[in-house]
Formats: structure tokens, sequence, C-alpha cells
């Protein structure tokens, strides 16, 4: 059936925030980059990792680039990266925005050699798409609660992160990523050449665990 209508796209350009835990500028050499979970905030997301704050350590956490309200028409405010509808569009919105924030921090902070990334639940996602077409060396990348996209190109991914730990972080109460799903995303991993895959595993549901966050900033793994 022909549609009765027409659409296209038009280009603008937007400013979205993002938020950075307090550190000394000059001493900086740690960035991690550490995306939120569907339904949740930049802000209060990075208030998980205030324990591990150091003046040559900076974390810094972008805003998913779909707000709305938990509940009804008002109330609290959260976010997601993205949503079925425009999939594509939104997945190269999600990468310029990333992108434009480490150009920001990277100028920032220019003594930042060592660059990781976390990306929680529906992160996780984000975060894999976006490793896949970034163009700096990554030190870790974490997938905690969350695998890597579904339809991830695995063969930039791997262009991309030959240098990189790769860790997964997995709850044994986590209703939503459960021990099969992860299996059969590190299998998929596996048939394209990555040997190497680490997996920790917490005693806990679906949240960041203090202790076992704290072993993989401080490179026990």
């Amino acid at each position: 059936m022909t549609p009765s209508y027409s659409s296209k796209n038009v280009r603008f350009t937007i400013e979205s925030p993002y938020f950075y835990s307090p550190c000394s500028n000059n001493k900086v050499g740690e960035i991690w980059l550490v995306l939120h979970g569907y339904g949740q905030l930049a802000e209060f997301f990075l208030k998980k990792f205030e324990g591990l704050y150091r003046e040559d350590r900076v974390f810094v956490s972008p805003q998913g680039i779909h707000r709305f309200y938990k509940e009804g028409f008002n109330g609290r405010v959260v976010a997601n990266w993205m949503t079925k509808q425009h999939r594509e569009m939104d997945i190269l919105h999600c990468n310029n925005y990333l992108n434009a924030i480490m150009e920001d921090v990277l100028a920032q902070f220019p003594n930042a050699r060592n660059i990781n990334a976390l990306g929680f639940s529906q992160g996780a996602a984000t975060l894999s798409r976006w490793a896949s077409q970034f163009d700096f060396s990554l030190g870790k990348l974490v997938f905690w609660g969350g695998a890597v996209a579904h339809d991830l190109d695995a063969n930039a991914f791997r262009a991309k992160t030959l240098q990189t730990q790769l860790i997964f972080a997995l709850g044994d109460k986590d209703p939503l990523l459960t021990p099969e799903r992860l299996r059969d995303h590190q299998e998929y991993l596996k048939k394209h050449g990555f040997s190497t895959i680490i997996t920790r595993s917490y005693a806990g549901a679906h949240d960041l665990d203090p202790i076992l966050l704290a072993e993989l900033m401080e490179n026990v793994v």
C-alpha cells in the first residue's frame, strides 16, 4: 500500500550536556567514559563512581540522547540511548555525540594517555558501537549488566580493539543479562577472533557493585 505522505530529513545543530568528576586538569592521566543504562540520568550515574575519584583520574558521564518522564507526564526525568524508530540515525547521533565529548575531554586533559570506557545495561550496546569507530586506543572496555550490540560489526570492532581488554561484569541475580545470554555474546566474539575475554561476577542484581568496580579501576582483573 502506497503511504499517504512523504518524509525527508533535515540537519540542525544541538547542544547536549555531559558531566565529569572533580580532578586536577594538569595531572589527569586516566579517563573513564561511563555510559548509563536505560531510564537513568548521567549526573546520578556519575555518583556511583564517587569513591573512586582521584585528581589524576576523571570520569566522564554522557547522557542518553532521548529524555522522557519516568512515569506519566511529569516528575522524574530519565534518559535512554535509542529506540527502534530511526535506529540507524540514533546510532549515528550517539556516535557523533560521544566523539564530540571525547574531543572536548582530550583537549581539556592533554596529558591523559590511559583511556577506558564502561557501559552499563543499554549503555553497553551503545559503547560497543561507539568503540567500533573511535580513533584512539582504549585500554579497557567494561560491559556491565549488558552485552555488545546484537548487530555489531564484529570486524570493525575487532580492528579498533586489538589491544583492548574486554571485560564483562555480571551479577548472579541479574534478571536482564543471564549467564546463557552472556555466553552467546561471548561465543559470537570468539568466532570473530577475540581470544581473551575476561568475565567477572559478583553477588547482586542489575546494578554496579562497588567492590568489583574498584578492582576493575585498579587493574585487578
